[in-house]
């Protein structure tokens, strides 16, 4: 595995199977990760050939290749989000270098576009834009943008309306409407959808996973575990967690706190528990990779993030409610989108620590009311989120986008730039 690797048969001669690069930048391996390796392995057994460029993290090239992917490219290069908080000068330096790394990728890209013979381009998160949007426009191939989370300061939404205008995407792709509301009078693509977060169902199956997490040493047989996934990052809220914890302490004094996660805030929060005397109730696991065990491990997820963060559809709700796990959330982003509240979990608003708590503690002392909840969290996974059903959508998008970008330039004058709306969103064309 090196930034030289270019895997797997060379272009073949005469047509072939729709060739899509997909560009999925991940510094560490998270749920935008997580839905990346999904859409590689399922899009090739829907009939679609995928060149996947990950990097820099290489967390990323493990759990493809797990998945039986060894066929992509890895770039040491390829842009990230810094880890951590950093100085003024520490920013500045990173923003020189992440420039220096975008130069260095054109050409890779475009030389693999070219070798590989690809037919779109398909960019997740905002750092896969920056780096493909331009190598799709010198390959002139169509470029699809894929949003899992919103715009959240000037900065980013003056950046995406600048981007869009040198090298705007033929179409965008947002897993709820609570990330395209915003994007698409950024974007104003040509053509809209929403496509859900896909979860692999037989992978996030209670009845076939072991709670391994039950084990860890110093942790009471039958305690209640209450789990957070996420990286822990400003936007997730942890500071209203410490606070719900601590009156946890006295409702539930039992109750324990699981994260799994990893992130360059992390030892800022684990102090932050220490400082308030929560240690010994609450444990940072770091990153997980076998996240169904956690989720088995739990009775309840809780997600408390940000009114103002980037929360869309968060695959750790979707995964948790799979595993037949309640939810306790903030009704921020797309969540409402989601779990209905008095169904799959309940929702809070964002800084109601209170009610955060009351919820908790009304979950963890009703062991039927939990069953019940979990029940219906995974009947609706099963219902609108599965794996299969959600990449076959993708391929008809992947397919309705390559045709219209043919249809496009055979025509005189060309498709007017704007976004197409909800109906043809909920119902994308194959």
């Amino acid at each position: 595995m090196n930034a030289d690797r270019w895997g797997g048969p060379a272009a073949r001669a005469g047509r072939r199977r729709l060739r899509v690069m997909y560009v999925q930048p991940a510094e560490g391996f998270g749920g935008a990760e997580r839905q990346g390796v999904l859409h590689i392995r399922r899009l090739a057994e829907h009939g679609v050939d995928v060149v996947p460029v990950v990097g820099p993290g290489e967390t990323i090239c493990r759990a493809l290749e797990r998945e039986g992917v060894t066929d992509y490219y890895f770039d040491k290069d390829l842009l990230h989000e810094a880890d951590g908080p950093l100085s003024f000068f520490g920013e500045l330096r990173d923003k020189a270098a992440a420039f220096r790394d975008w130069l260095r990728m054109q050409d890779r890209l475009v030389r693999l576009g070219r070798v590989r013979e690809v037919d779109l381009v398909f960019a997740s998160r905002a750092f896969g834009w920056v780096v493909a949007s331009p190598a799709a426009h010198r390959l002139g191939v169509p470029l699809v943008w894929r949003g899992g989370s919103r715009p959240t300061s000037l900065g980013e939404r003056l950046g995406l309306r600048a981007l869009s205008r040198l090298w705007p995407p033929d179409a965008l792709i947002a897993n709820c409407e609570a990330v395209r509301t915003p994007l698409l009078p950024l974007v104003r693509p040509r053509v809209s959808y929403i496509l859900p977060n896909g979860v692999d169902v037989d992978r996030f199956d209670p009845a076939r996973v072991d709670g391994r997490f039950r084990r860890l040493p110093g942790l009471a047989p039958g305690a209640p575990i209450i789990g957070f996934s996420g990286r822990p990052a400003p936007e997730k809220g942890l500071e209203l967690l410490a606070a719900v914890a601590g009156r946890l302490a006295h409702d539930v004094p039992d109750a324990r706190l699981l994260l799994a996660g990893e992130f360059g805030y992390r030892s800022r929060y684990e102090d932050l528990f220490r400082r308030l005397g929560l240690a010994r109730r609450a444990t940072f696991l770091g990153h997980v990779e076998d996240v169904e065990s956690f989720y088995a491990s739990c009775d309840v997820i809780v997600l408390p993030s940000r009114e103002h963060s980037i929360e869309g559809s968060p695959n750790a709700v979707l995964e948790a409610m799979a595993m037949e796990r309640p939810i306790v959330a903030t009704r921020v982003g797309g969540l409402p989108e989601v779990v209905t509240d008095g169904r799959e979990g309940y929702l809070v608003p964002w800084d109601d620590a209170p009610g955060i708590a009351a919820a908790l503690v009304r979950l963890l002392q009703a062991p039927e009311l939990r069953r019940r909840m979990g029940a219906a969290g995974r009947a609706a996974v099963l219902a609108r989120y599965s794996d299969r059903t959600v990449v076959q959508r993708l391929v008809g998008v992947l397919h309705a986008v390559s045709v219209r970008s043919l249809d496009a330039r055979r025509r005189t004058p060309a498709l007017p730039a704007r976004p197409v709306h909800q109906a043809e969103a909920a119902h994308p064309a194959g």
